[in-house]
Order: structure tokens, then sequence, then C-alpha cells
């Protein structure tokens, strides 16, 4: 680590059974803002990083014990011949402080409301000189390989640069926005979101797109009836579900559902995921973010 450019080395010697103990005193010794690499399976059981890579060979026939039990939380697997490895360092960047790697996975921006609630359009309002679309963006763009927004107002979203999906039937709501980019993605998973949830937790989105493995739809539960389809990962095998429902003239989100295997994950608190639905909404953000009261 020495020779590929670290300022410092530590290493950390503790039984399994104090990892935790052994990286908070390790912690006290280093910056809060350092930026660092560390080389170990057993410590992701007690530290959630910006990025979990696993290295495999090519020939390797057994995964290691350590491995196994933290193979749920690996952002991405590198296979490796000992000479070459099957991923490009430039992939990987550094996003406020933290280790990023764009999915395999594309983020779908639904712009496609009326804002009625708001009272005008919600995604041109601005968050310290941004758009709230904008703002939006700049959050999922280092972590997705495609961004695409799902709005039949091309030429209003042409300023960021990616795909505009108009919806296949118009004014019909989310569900047939949601499908129309879907049949568009290039990829097999799809993070879905509401283009009026300003602060998006990454870490909460990455958990997410993991537990989609063996399933059609992976959907945040705020409540024994309370979900988030504007907040969720969507498989293309959801397609044939979503568009029987809309042929058939119900476009709840929902409904659809129904018929696909998903996995339902319960969030500790509600407000992991916060959608400026009113005026007030927007307001109080933007004093929150800026201290400043508009």
């Amino acid at each position: 680590m020495l020779s590929s450019g670290a300022a410092r080395v530590f290493w950390l010697r503790a039984l399994k059974t104090h990892l935790n103990e052994g990286i908070t005193a390790l912690q006290d010794l280093i910056d809060d803002d350092t930026i660092s690499v560390c080389e170990s399976n057993s410590l992701r059981g007690v530290v959630e990083p910006g990025l979990f890579i696993m290295v495999q060979s090519h020939q390797a026939k057994i995964c290691k014990a350590s491995a196994k039990e933290v193979a749920e939380y690996v952002d991405r697997t590198v296979l490796s011949d000992c000479e070459r490895f099957d991923i490009d360092l430039k992939d990987i960047e550094l996003v406020d402080n933290r280790w990023a790697l764009k999915m395999d996975a594309t983020a779908i921006i639904m712009a496609g409301g009326r804002s009625r609630r708001m009272g005008q359009d919600k995604t041109i309002l601005e968050i310290n000189g941004t758009p709230v679309i904008k703002y939006v963006f700049d959050q999922l763009r280092l972590h997705f390989d495609q961004i695409l927004v799902s709005s039949s107002n091309m030429a209003k979203y042409s300023f960021l640069g990616v795909e505009v999906v108009p919806d296949e039937v118009a004014n019909k709501g989310p569900l047939v926005g949601i499908a129309s980019a879907l049949r568009i993605s290039r990829n097999d998973t799809n993070f879905v979101i509401a283009c009026d949830i300003p602060e998006v937790d990454i870490g909460l989105v990455r958990q997410l797109v993991k537990k989609s493995r063996n399933f059609d739809a992976v959907m945040p539960q705020t409540g024994p009836s309370q979900y988030e389809p504007l907040f969720a990962v969507y498989k293309k095998s959801t397609l044939a579900a979503i568009d029987e429902s809309i042929i058939s003239g119900n476009y709840k989100i929902l409904d659809p559902l129904k018929k696909c295997k998903v996995n339902y994950v319960k969030l500790p608190r509600a407000e992991q995921i916060k959608n400026l639905n009113t005026m007030n909404d927007y307001l109080q953000f933007v004093k929150e973010k800026s201290g400043v009261a508009i």
C-alpha cells in the first residue's frame, strides 16, 4: 500500500469478536475526512464502506468462509487472472469523500407529474441555485451507468444531457412512465425515483439494488400498508404484469406487482424518503440546506 501511494498504513490485529472495538480504536487515530482503503472481508461485518469490492480468481472453485459471510454486501466482484482485473479503475471515483463505483443499473427519474399540491412545476424549483431535478440527478449520476428521465416534455430536461423518455400513453400516471422507461433501459435492474425526493440516501439505494437478486422488484415499506413505489427497484421482468395492468385500464402502481416476486424492505424510519409535496415542504428544505428562508 505504501508503494501504491498511501500516506500511512495501519495493521489492525484483533480477534473477530473484538473487531468492532479494534476499528473504533483505529478510527481515533485517523481524521474524519481521511480517505481510506482497507483489505479485509471480516471488517465488512462491522463497517459500512462507501464501496466494497471482492476479488475472485478466474480459477477459484472454493470461496473462503470470511468471504461467504459478507458476500451479500458486495458492490462488485472483480475477476482476476493474477495479472489483469476486469475493472477499469477510472470507473471508481470519490463522491463526498466516499468511494463510488457505478452499478450495472439504470436510474429512472420520474418527472411527469403535474405538481398539483405544489402549485407550480416542482422540477425547476431551485435548491442553492440548482433545479430540483438536477439536484437529484447529480446525486445519482456517479452511481448508475445509465440515467433516464421519464417525461413527455423532452425539451425541458435536455439540459441534463440524458435520454428523456415520453409516456407511451399520455396522461395516465407514473405506471405508464415506468413501463416506457423500463422498455428503453439497457439494464435489467432499474431504480425508479420521484423527482421530488431531493435528499437521496445512496446507501439505502445500493441496499435496495443488492436485495433485488432473485426478485422482480424491491419496495421500501414504511408502515403496515405504506409503500414507496417511486423509490424502488424494478427489474424488466415486471414489464409483463405492468403491461397487462395498463391494457386492462388499471394504472395503480402496486396492483401489477401483486403478480411479481417483490422483496418488501421495512425501513426503520419513514423520513429516510422525504418528498417535497407542498410549497411549505420546499421552503423548509431550502432553509435547512442554506440556513436562509426564501
